[in-house]
């Protein structure tokens, strides 16, 4: 089959070109003319701007049907899952400040699953109640094509709280970038900061050099888990 090639752009993923194209992920992902970047990538899941995928030529949405007569005809429309840890920081107990007002430095520590918490989850023109598990995970099946989502947890209450996701922009963890996104998604305060690359390494006893090394990349994937 022949195919032209992609170049990868930001919160694209095999799974959405794959429904893109009319095609599966596993024959997009094992198809030969995609062999190096296989090789160069873990997970069809997680791909880096910039990279180059084949795709087959000619894309079949099913959207559009030009004909005078009348057709009974299906689509389907390809999922993944969506998996995420959820985790919150816990901070001690502490005096409300000093004498002058200010308030004391307090460092949060391990953070905490959020365990059984119910949340509502809007993505690709569906609304999925659901409630994240003892470990505080929420999964579930979603449209590959789907690059955001809405996520509201303790949804109708006083507690509600919304977080915008943006599916399929984590880059790979061996690129710089990636290692940026993980730090910040383990909630330290910004992955682009040296500081908090410090923070992170003297936490989990590396060298606090500031300087994304292997042995920091690889705490960091396995903190992150991904």
């Amino acid at each position: 089959m022949s195919s032209r090639e992609h170049i990868v752009r930001q919160g694209e993923c095999a799974a959405s070109l794959a429904a893109t194209c009319g095609t599966t992920v596993d024959a997009l992902w094992n198809d030969a003319a995609n062999r190096s970047l296989r090789e160069r990538r873990h997970s069809p899941h997680m791909l880096a701007p910039g990279d180059v995928i084949h795709l087959p030529d000619g894309e079949r949405s099913g959207e559009n049907v030009a004909s005078a007569s009348s057709h009974d005809f299906s689509t389907h429309v390809e999922h993944v899952d969506l998996l995420i840890r959820w985790l919150c920081p816990t901070y001690p107990e502490h005096d409300i400040g000093d004498d002058d007002g200010h308030e004391p430095e307090v460092e949060a520590s391990e953070p905490e699953p959020l365990a059984n918490v119910p949340y509502r989850l809007e993505v690709g023109g569906r609304i999925i109640d659901g409630r994240t598990d003892g470990d505080g995970v929420l999964e579930e099946r979603v449209p590959a094509r789907a690059m955001s989502a809405r996520l509201v947890f303790d949804p109708d209450t006083d507690d509600e709280r919304e977080v915008s996701l943006l599916l399929g922009h984590l880059d790979p963890a061996d690129e710089l970038s990636g290692a940026r996104q993980r730090i910040a998604n383990l909630g330290w305060p910004d992955g682009d900061d040296e500081e908090a690359v410090k923070a992170f390494q003297a936490h989990h006893d590396l060298e606090p050099s500031g300087r994304l090394d292997q042995a920091t990349r690889d705490e960091i994937e396995e903190q992150s888990g991904c």
